[in-house]
């Protein structure tokens, strides 16, 4: 008897014996235990068998035989974070999700790279009904601080909470505090175990803040910091949690570009506190960093000649926190300005086009910083199946997929797509540099290789065969959409798949209201402007209108809203259009993704399974389920062969 582990020729000869009638695959695991008795893994592939064959309690009790030997093992965390993986995902499979949970938390605490943790713990998280226990919460504080997580819908539901649960007054000092539609609970402060006061400072952080209330009576702290700023009040500036939320304002107020309203109070303030700054009259450092960083809250300081002139004159004397703050931006802007040149080009005779760039130019879109990594490569099948609940694997083999993203602004897609496909070999084009320029630093921020970036309209493609182009958000910007779609599905090989995302024009009467009102009143894109027309929503437009459009997350920055409202092109379509469109570029209709069970249940009551792929029934449907597809319908095409 040894206790060493088990050879991998031993193990393949148990997972072969599932298909040998003549093997017996209990017997066989038995005589593993017994000849390496003091190994985890023999427990574990037991617990992996019982989990496949449904057996789940029987493969929650193995992989905790297993989690025990490990223990007495010289292990290291990662395999004992896959075997706290393999009891959540057994856990949820019986639906006992605050168990799930639990061993899921387990599991990335002990290695915070585990992929398939974090991607089940992430949708657990957002479809299931989650006690906010200390254990999660703490748990969450510390979640948010990853990279390789989607953190908007989690930072989401957590500022949900914190908007129905939260006072800020209880342990913040010196303003009162409006409270939530349903009225707030109190809670007992202890600053070491604040959990909910460190999840507020996560939020800031890590994501955009997309919750109104929570914006709103941010905003007033922030006006509160600024006057006790100019009131010199070190005192009060000094708090532990001033600190901490003075911090978080000014990263937060980058994320969302400044888009926050102010008074004309303010207003002078900033100019007053600017002043101070720029005559030198804060002699004292720690009141030098209150100054700069309560004024980096409502503008970008660093791209202020002003303030970054005496910021290089007097680089000796700033606070440590500044100056390195301060060199590392300078560096990312050089870095980013290069990367700009690089992708430069010339405008064409298009002046739709030319408008278009030139909105991306100034405001790149989307802004992000973080993204969900998939810890498993997927074939092009796989793929498509993970997007379409229906998909009628109608589809030829496909290795080494070349794939085309047709308008990739910032990037965040193409490198998802460049990330999830096996073997994949990534081309992602736009018009706009400085979103090109924001892809490709991101791209190397999260290491992705097989992606390549290029400054050039859809227009301008030409002879090329891609076995899957991916286009959303980006035709009905252009001037001759069904032009673009023609020239996309040109690029197409046959049996090629295109995806599409198109503005559904029943879906987006609330955003043409303000469209109209921007129009009629001939009101410009600047960013004043558009901190000025959120405000103008929020307080002077009808409830129904104001109610859904501060549910939209593009509501909630600069960019996202010269997106949402300002656009200079934007086609709208119906799903007869669709139906038109794509019959007229030789394609298929393979499906719509985005849409849950339920909904696809809903449709099934009325129609048959094959009216899946009918767009004369979802078009007959949509008209009694007006908001069923959003405001833009997202769907997938193949071309004939």
């Amino acid at each position: 008897m040894t206790n060493n582990h088990p050879k991998k020729e031993e193990l393949d000869k148990i997972i072969k014996s599932e298909k040998n009638p003549d093997l017996n695959q209990s017997h066989l695991i038995e005589e593993l235990k017994k000849k390496y008795s003091n190994s985890h893994i023999p427990y574990n592939l037991e617990g992996l068998i019982n989990h496949k064959n449904g057996h789940f309690n029987d493969a929650i009790q193995n992989f905790n035989r297993a989690k025990e030997k490990l223990v007495n093992e010289d292990n290291n965390n990662k395999d004992l974070s896959i075997l706290y993986q393999n009891i959540g995902v057994s856990y949820n499979k019986l639906s006992q999700t605050e168990n799930a949970i639990t061993s899921l938390i387990q599991s990335i605490d002990l290695n915070n790279n585990n992929l398939i943790s974090l991607n089940l713990f992430t949708q657990i998280f957002l479809e299931k009904n989650i006690n906010f226990s200390k254990n999660l919460k703490k748990f969450l504080c510390n979640l948010m601080k990853l990279q390789y997580i989607e953190v908007d819908p989690i930072s989401a539901k957590i500022q949900n909470f914190l908007a129905e649960n939260f006072v800020l007054n209880e342990f913040l000092p010196g303003l009162t505090i409006s409270k939530n539609n349903g009225g707030l609970k109190t809670i007992e402060v202890n600053f070491e175990d604040n959990f909910e006061f460190e999840l507020l400072i996560s939020v800031l952080t890590e994501g955009l803040i997309i919750n109104h209330f929570l914006e709103e009576n941010m905003s007033k702290y922030r006006s509160l910091i600024m006057r006790k700023v100019l009131e010199e009040d070190t005192a009060f500036l000094s708090n532990k949690y001033i600190i901490s939320i003075l911090l978080s304002l000014s990263r937060q107020s980058k994320i969302n570009e400044f888009c926050w309203n102010y008074s004309s109070e303010e207003k002078e303030i900033i100019k007053k506190i600017e002043n101070n700054i720029l005559k030198n009259n804060y002699n004292n450092t720690e009141l030098l960093f209150f100054a700069i960083k309560a004024i980096s809250t409502y503008k970008n300081i660093y791209i202020d000649k002003k303030i970054t002139s005496w910021l290089n004159k007097n680089k000796k004397n700033l606070p440590k926190i500044i100056n390195e703050e301060y060199t590392y931006i300078k560096k990312e802007n050089e870095k980013f300005l290069a990367y700009s040149k690089l992708f430069l080009s010339k405008n064409n005779n298009d002046q739709v086009t030319n408008k278009v760039r030139r909105q991306y130019e100034e405001n790149p879109y989307p802004v992000w910083t973080k993204m969900q990594l998939h810890s498993k490569k997927l074939d092009v099948k796989s793929y498509l199946n993970n997007q379409l609940n229906w998909f009628d694997n109608n589809v030829d083999e496909i290795k080494k997929p070349n794939i085309l993203i047709a308008g990739c602004g910032t990037g965040r897609h193409a490198i998802q797509t460049a990330n999830i496909v096996k073997e994949s070999s990534v081309k992602a084009i736009d018009i706009s540099s400085t979103s090109l320029a924001y892809a490709q630093i991101m791209t190397e921020r999260f290491g992705i290789k097989n992606i390549k970036f290029k400054n050039q309209s859809i227009l301008e493609l030409k002879n090329n065969s891609y076995d899957i182009i991916e286009s959303h958000g980006v035709i009905h910007h252009m001037e001759d959409s069904e032009k673009a779609l023609e020239v996309l599905a040109n690029n197409l090989k046959k049996g090629g798949l295109l995806s599409l995302a198109i503005y559904n024009k029943m879906g987006r009467k609330e955003i043409n209201f303000i469209r109209s009102f921007i129009k009629k009143n001939e009101i410009e894109p600047s960013d004043k402007n558009i901190v000025w027309i959120r405000e103008h929503i929020k307080n002077s437009t009808p409830e129904k209108i104001r109610k859904r459009l501060i549910l939209s997350k593009d509501f909630y920055s600069v960019s996202g809203c010269r997106d949402l409202f300002f656009n200079v092109q934007e086609t709208q379509f119906n799903i007869r259009q669709i139906k038109q469109l794509i019959g007229k570029n030789n394609l298929r209709f393979m499906g719509f993704t985005g849409l849950s069970k339920t909904h696809i249940t809903n449709f099934k009551k009325l129609y048959s399974d094959t009216s899946l792929f009918d767009l004369d029934c979802w078009d007959d449907f949509q008209k009694n389920n007006k908001d069923f597809f959003g405001s833009m319908y997202q769907f997938w095409t193949q071309k004939f062969n």
